[in-house]
């Protein structure tokens, strides 16, 4: 592993999130999309014809199997519909299955504008808030790192965010060892639910942390 890139990290815990977390508000405030692509053995690249950004991918699929992110493609996200293929899908017609979202959702890797009315909550925002690394000895290329990764809830009502963290809590024991950006994460603390002083206390919030440790880092 190279140098850690926090926003590499931060958007694949947003996409995680966006695609597992259910919108407690109004699921039609995402969308979803399914196009499908020609393989030839040799074209890697994959530009989505019906969406001109891409916030979320939720599955791709060549010849019926899943691809994993980052193993078996890549995606710039706010910034390209281009999915990239590490290796060229196999000759077929509509063999490859790309479904993703274009809207953006509720759950976003910065916070809540403060002008936002009631009816845009809940809300979720993504990043984190610690980074400790240590050389992995005197002699070592490499370093370790641990990054506390900081989730905050908003939203009107208590069991509002009760539910929403658990299921954010759920989800991440359930994936602990999927992500492709860091090899494991658990969860650290929750905090007490507070009124949010930056919307005049008429939305509620609470934080829920997870550490990501072991993180190998370096130079290359």
């Amino acid at each position: 592993m190279s140098r850690l890139s926090t926003d590499s990290l931060i958007d694949e815990v947003v996409v995680f999130l966006r695609n597992n977390i259910t919108d407690l508000a109004d699921p039609q405030r995402t969308n979803t999309k399914t196009e499908y692509f020609d393989g030839d053995t040799t074209t890697t690249e994959f530009t989505l014809q019906n969406s001109t950004t891409v916030k979320n991918i939720k599955t791709v699929t060549v010849d019926g199997t899943t691809m994993s992110f980052g193993t078996d493609w890549t995606v710039v996200y706010g910034t390209s519909t281009v999915i990239t293929f590490t290796s060229a899908p196999g000759n077929g017609t509509d063999n490859i299955v790309i479904t993703y979202s274009d809207v953006m959702p509720w759950i976003y890797p910065d916070y809540p504008r403060n002008d936002l009315t009631q009816k845009s909550y809940p809300r979720i925002a993504v990043d984190y808030t610690d980074i400790t690394t240590e050389p992995h000895g005197l002699n070592a290329d490499g370093d370790m790192s641990s990054i506390m990764l900081s989730i905050t809830i908003y939203a009107e009502k208590p069991h509002q965010l009760r539910t929403l963290i658990d299921d954010v809590r759920d989800n991440f024991a359930s994936n602990k060892k999927s992500f492709y950006n860091f090899n494991y994460v658990y969860p650290a603390a929750v905090s007490a639910i507070v009124p949010s002083e930056d919307r005049d206390q008429q939305i509620l919030q609470t934080t829920v942390d997870f550490r990501i440790p072991f993180a190998q880092e370096t130079n290359n």
